[in-house]
């Protein structure tokens, strides 16, 4: 794992053993899944869901030691007044869960939280949940989308240009 590039302004790690580049857990504060998930997916993020969190952390031992963990939280990001990676991801039955560790504890992976829209500590030094997401490919850019419009009108014109055509010879 190492860091990752910076991604629609948001910082990323990738995991070297996938390719995937991940959303650093620390740029979220005070924000719930729904609130994180409204920056995120716009900016090309894909919702993490249990497999892909399973798979990321079973790639990423725990083995107990602080040096470990910080090492982990150094390039992953961790909350900002405690020892502690941790994120939502897309549970089960479309709930919220979240995937966790704390100094040097394993991970833990919680199902059905149903964080989506609650904000955990909220009010608190401790609202600093952030949120298991990876990018998913890039996001075209507004001008990018206009000249993807101004082709497929074209290619409209073209298409009724050549039936109109085939029409009068017929």
């Amino acid at each position: 794992m190492v860091s990752g590039p910076t991604i629609g302004g948001l910082a990323t790690f990738t995991d070297t053993n996938t390719g995937r580049d991940w959303l650093k857990l620390n740029d979220f504060f005070g924000e719930s899944a729904d609130q994180m998930l409204a920056t995120a997916i716009p900016a090309g993020f894909i919702f993490a869901d249990h497999a892909d969190v399973q798979a990321l952390t079973d790639s990423l031992p725990l083995d107990g030691t602080d040096a470990t963990w910080q090492g982990y939280a150094a390039v992953m990001g961790s909350a900002p007044n405690r020892a502690l990676m941790w994120g939502a991801y897309s549970g089960t039955g479309g709930d919220v869960g979240w995937g966790y560790a704390y100094d040097p504890a394993p991970w833990n992976l919680a199902d059905n939280s149903d964080l989506s829209s609650g904000v955990p500590n909220n009010g608190t030094p401790y609202a600093d949940m952030n949120l298991w997401a990876y990018a998913g490919g890039s996001v075209p850019e507004p001008a990018s989308w206009a000249l993807m419009l101004v082709g497929f009108g074209g290619l409209g014109a073209a298409v009724r240009s050549r039936r109109k055509t085939a029409a009068a010879v017929a």
